[in-house]
């Protein structure tokens, strides 16, 4: 919108990854001592920002009249700063000074760029987060600098336009509308997991996590493969979707091949697997620090956490996990800032059973005193263990073993994972585990008598928590759909209360 001396355009604050919310720019040309100035921006910021587009319209050979000119970013009450607002602060001063056509707001198109002295347009960080956030937004074409339009994948649906001079916004803009050809492919790479030789129950555990999105804990002595299952599971995974693959490489920083150097090139996007060494500290894992970065949690977005040796992590990092695990995202806040940060990983973990590795080891001897073993399964048993679904013992003699079976495990779990989509289509989470406890009666229903009365007997075990039945309640749907069964049976029931391998250890040593 824009009138003699007046305009208003829509701008994005950005407020973390795939956050943020709809903010307006208004220039006002009025009587008064001449001068530039700009509210509702952090004062530090205004003033740097000031400069840069004062010289970039002397150097533009604009003139501004002898007037006073405010600009103003609505509301005034949220914070804002960030050198990606640069572009629409100086669309919006072309347009009060009539230099360019008027634009109305629901027309107008997302300027983004940094402007640097001269009027040139620079690229600016982390655009690829803000563009989904603008596609939320219902933004429809965008504004960028030349140099990325690369990163406006197609599958975004935004029309855009690259300039790189400020000049150019005062001329008709052209628009590419989005391609109809996808510029991003999921991809999976199964191919290491046939070389690993695990008992059964363990490619059981294995498919189940990947299908239905269940944490994971693998539990043995050393040298069984554990640690090598967990980083290899991504590739029993379901290929990630096209929302998926945009959000991981937002989190990544990954960038698309150039069109120089094939036409036809895509990007190739995999799950994520993120590593930390145990002696990670809580930021560092779910994120934190003065700027609130984020943490190894949501780097493994849409992919596996894995936590090599649990017992070793700090008490204090394993109990910050618990939000992140339930909810899909983490909450970090420090002074004013506020940031709400994508979460949704995969838990997997490994450990041995006591300090030596060895014990119920056909291996070896257990030498560890069994004071020592009670104070080791202690820290395996703390808060994390309810929101871990999975727990698996991986035997010692896996030579006897045939390799994993990968062609097949892989079409139970696609199958599995279709099943699950149509299941819940209408849904905000797409996987069993994912299914909240107050929907579990009619998301999982138990229609079978015989399998209620296996469960009703499940339930009376005093071992097992609310979060514990819950587990076992996903899990048996889980086995239902690897099984290709549309009912939970009650040797379903059976199977899931099986994978809790700890109560065994602690049966003997406690």
């Amino acid at each position: 919108m824009s009138s003699e001396g007046f305009a208003r355009i829509p701008a994005l604050l950005a407020r973390g990854p795939f956050d943020g919310i709809r903010v307006h720019v208004e220039t006002s040309l009025r009587r008064g001592l001449p001068g530039m100035q700009i509210t509702g921006m952090n004062r530090a910021a205004a003033r740097e920002t000031v400069e840069r587009l004062r010289s970039a319209i002397h150097h533009c050979g604009w003139r501004l009249p002898v007037a006073s000119l405010t600009i103003n970013v609505a509301p005034a009450d949220v914070p804002k700063n960030g050198a990606y607002f640069d572009l629409s602060l100086m669309a919006c001063i072309v347009q009060a000074l009539g230099l360019a056509p008027p634009i109305a707001v629901e027309n107008a198109p997302l300027f983004l760029g940094e402007v640097s002295l001269s009027g040139e347009v620079l690229p600016i960080a982390g655009l690829q987060s803000i563009l989904l956030t603008a596609r939320k937004l219902r933004f429809r074409r965008v504004v960028v600098p030349a140099c990325q339009t690369g990163f406006v994948y197609s599958e975004l649906g935004l029309s855009v336009a690259g300039v790189q001079h400020v000049q150019e916004i005062a001329h008709s803009l052209r628009f590419a509308p989005a391609s109809a050809e996808g510029q991003i492919q999921g991809y999976r790479e199964p191919g290491r997991l046939s070389h690993l030789q695990l008992e059964p129950g363990v490619r059981r555990a294995l498919a189940l996590a990947a299908a239905g999105w269940h944490s994971l804990l693998l539990v043995g002595p050393p040298g069984t493969g554990k640690t090598t299952a967990g980083r290899e599971l991504p590739g029993l995974m379901p290929v990630p979707d096209a929302e998926e693959c945009l959000e991981i490489i937002t989190l990544s920083g990954l960038e698309i091949p150039p069109a120089t150097e094939s036409s036809s090139a895509k990007l190739t996007v995999t799950r994520p697997l993120r590593s930390p060494h145990h002696s990670v500290t809580r930021a560092a894992l779910i994120g934190g620090g003065h700027e609130l970065r984020a943490g190894e949690v949501t780097r493994a977005h849409h992919g596996v956490l894995l936590l090599d040796e649990l017992a070793e992590f700090r008490r204090e990092a394993l109990q910050a996990l618990r939000e992140p695990v339930e909810t899909g995202s983490v909450d970090l806040s420090r002074g004013a800032a506020h940031n709400r940060l994508p979460a949704r990983f995969l838990l997997v973990a490994t450990a041995n059973p006591c300090p030596c590795g060895y014990f119920r080891s056909s291996m070896r001897q257990c030498t560890c005193p069994p004071q020592s073993r009670q104070n080791y399964l202690s820290r395996l048993l703390g808060p994390l263990r309810d929101r871990i679904e999975l727990e698996v013992r991986v035997e010692t003699n896996v030579a006897n073993h045939g390799p994993l079976a990968t062609e097949d495990l892989l079409v139970r779990v696609d199958a599995a994972v279709r099943v699950q989509r149509e299941r819940y289509r209408d849904e905000r989470f797409r996987f069993n585990g994912e299914v909240p406890f107050q929907r579990l009666e009619t998301l999982v229903p138990l229609e079978d008598p015989d399998t209620r009365e296996v469960w009703h007997a499940l339930a009376s075990r005093p071992e097992l928590t609310r979060r514990g039945l819950a587990s076992a309640r996903r899990l048996s749907r889980t086995l239902a759909d690897l099984d290709a069964s549309p009912v939970i049976r009650a040797n379903h029931i059976v199977e899931a209360a099986r994978f809790r391998c700890l109560d065994e250890y602690v049966q003997d040593d406690f």
